[in-house]
């Protein structure tokens, strides 16, 4: 059922992997909010893959295709065109990506896609590491999430497709030859302390201080913490590198998170028999629009771990001044 949206998600690497290897990539959808040539060519890829297998479903997709004509100059726009011929193995047109960059927006329907066609740009413009995430929503929860991630440290060096679908949760190397599947699983739960903790790279646009308050009333060092771009520490916490996923919303102009940003990794965590919450201990929602329902923060770990991190975020939002207007806001 899912094998045309692989492939999709295959190729959207293969374009992504091109694309980084090359300078003068991308622009500026706003200030410090990057975008490059390999944004709007993987979700082309991906949008036209989901509709031409899914028609009947609403596709809530990252980029907008008016973007690709006013914020890619000529020759970017004409480099993107060729790679999507070659990978593709049809003629493409300027018309064509931007027609299917916004395929499936317009769709009503409870049944939608959450598509993020580089989860992680400023890594991805920086060589490091990033993803292609893409989740199937029903009912407010994600029912199918992958993230194609070809960073991830890998014995191959091709990175991982992290899939979560009814039967549970795998790893597969990107590598095209490969089709062994590697089911994967929570690690142990170890003492808080001891817990492995992976953080956004990027913590200038996150209350940093709040996010160190938690670590120190857990006792955590900062030698057990990683920085990863992306959902990638979603997939680190579903195949046991990680134990703890924690993230607080940013205070300022907190409008809600995306859930391009999240399903896939949900889905992971979930099916390997992980414990998703917001920050205040609410259920993860994502209805029909492209904002979660209501959630801050987002709190990813291990079953016999979740309830004494919940008790320490719930302590410094309680002290924190900061988040008290975003409570008030969002009726925690």
């Amino acid at each position: 059922m899912y094998k045309p949206v692989i492939q999709a998600m295959k190729h959207a690497v293969q374009l992504c992997a091109d694309v980084q290897k090359k300078a003068g990539f991308g622009g500026e959808k706003a200030p410090k909010d990057p975008v490059t040539v390999a944004d709007y060519g993987s979700q082309a890829i991906l949008n036209r893959a989901i509709d031409a297998h899914f028609p009947q479903d609403a596709i809530m997709a990252e980029e907008r295709g008016q973007q690709f004509l006013t914020i890619l100059n000529e020759e970017q726009q004409t480099r993107t065109l060729k790679r999507l011929q070659e990978i593709l193995g049809i003629d493409v047109t300027k018309e064509d990506v931007v027609s299917w960059m916004d395929l499936g927006r317009e769709t009503k329907a409870t049944t939608h896609w959450a598509v993020d066609p580089i989860d992680g740009t400023r890594g991805f413009v920086k060589g490091l590491r990033y993803c292609v995430a893409v989740a199937h929503i029903e009912s407010t929860q994600p029912t199918w999430g992958a993230l194609a991630c070809p960073e991830y440290p890998s014995e191959d060096g091709n990175g991982f497709l992290f899939v979560a679908d009814q039967e549970g949760v795998y790893r597969t190397s990107l590598a095209e030859t490969t089709t062994e599947k590697q089911p994967l699983q929570l690690a142990p739960a170890p003492k808080l302390s001891d817990a492995r903790v992976v953080l956004s790279r990027n913590l200038q646009d996150f209350p940093r201080a709040l996010i160190d308050q938690c670590l120190d009333a857990a006792g955590i060092p900062e030698s057990s913490i990683t920085y990863i771009d992306g959902q990638g520490k979603y997939a680190s916490v579903a195949c046991g590198d990680a134990d703890i996923f924690l993230r607080f919303p940013k205070t300022a102009d907190f409008q809600g998170h995306y859930i391009w940003d999240h399903a896939p990794g949900v889905a992971l965590v979930r099916k390997a028999g992980g414990v998703i919450s917001d920050i205040t201990g609410g259920e993860v929602m994502f209805g029909e629009g492209n904002i979660l329902n209501g959630n801050l923060g987002v709190i990813a770990c291990h079953p016999d771990l979740h309830e004494q991190v919940l008790k320490i975020t719930k302590q410094v939002i309680a002290t924190s001044p900061s988040l008290q207007p975003l409570l008030e806001r969002f009726g925690r």
